[in-house]
Parts: structure tokens; C-alpha cells; sequence
């Protein structure tokens, strides 16, 4: 059989084109608050990696138990995360640490942006 530049064989039926270079729509995303009864767990997702599905189930034998209920998070989230991290230079000068909202924990990165350190201070250590 010849295939012609079009890439269809012809006299061939039409599922046997050349594939289109058709891409999926991104999917909708929401910050959400999860709330699931205790002794329970969420399903993980086998769509996609490391997602969790809207299904409790049971810590002891995994049965399915219940559906979680989904609530919207705070506005804060929405904003994009205003208080987030802040740099710092609490040991050294020169030194770039990031420091957690309202936590005592710090963290180093490495220049290729992998986690080099964590540290956790007295408040009273930190300047605030």
C-alpha cells in the first residue's frame, strides 16, 4: 500500500492517520481545605502523581469509608502567598536563609535550588 505525503495510506480508514499534535487543555486547580474523618486517609490518585483523591478510606483495612468534604481555603492563598517566606541573614552576613512565617524554622538552599540546611532558633534568637 502507498502512503502519500498527507500520511494516511490510501484506501486506509481515518483512526489510522498520522496522530494530530493536539494538547490537553490544563487542568482547573484551587486551593482547597480537605476535611476527612479521623482514623481515616485519602486515596492517592493513579491519574497523576503524587494527587489525592476526594475518597476516605480506612486506616486499618483501607476500606472505602466516606467522601471528603471540600471547602475553600483562605483568601490568603488565593493572592499568591504574601506571607511566605522571608530572606534573612541570621548567622553570617552574606549568608541567605529563608525563614518561615510564624515559625522558628529556617531553611538553605543549595544554588542548584535543593535544600542544603534546616534549622530550628529560639525566637528570641531571631530578629523580628
Amino acid at each position: 500500500m502507498a502512503i502519500p505525503e498527507s500520511g494516511r495510506a490510501v484506501g486506509a480508514a481515518p483512526y489510522s492517520s498520522v496522530m494530530s499534535n493536539y494538547h490537553r487543555p490544563q487542568p482547573n486547580r484551587k486551593f482547597m481545605l480537605v476535611e476527612f474523618p479521623a482514623g481515616t486517609h485519602l486515596d492517592r490518585s493513579r491519574a497523576s502523581s503524587g494527587g489525592m483523591r476526594g475518597t476516605a478510606r480506612d486506616d486499618r483495612d483501607n476500606s472505602l469509608v466516606a467522601q471528603a468534604e471540600l471547602f475553600d481555603a483562605d483568601d490568603r492563598y488565593d493572592e499568591g502567598y504574601r506571607d511566605g517566606p522571608k530572606q534573612c541573614e541570621p548567622f553570617t552576613a552574606g549568608e541567605v536563609w529563608w525563614r518561615l512565617p510564624d515559625s522558628k524554622t529556617l531553611l538553605s538552599f543549595e544554588d542548584d535550588g535543593f535544600l542544603a540546611a534546616a534549622h530550628r532558633s529560639e525566637p528570641a534568637l531571631l530578629n523580628d
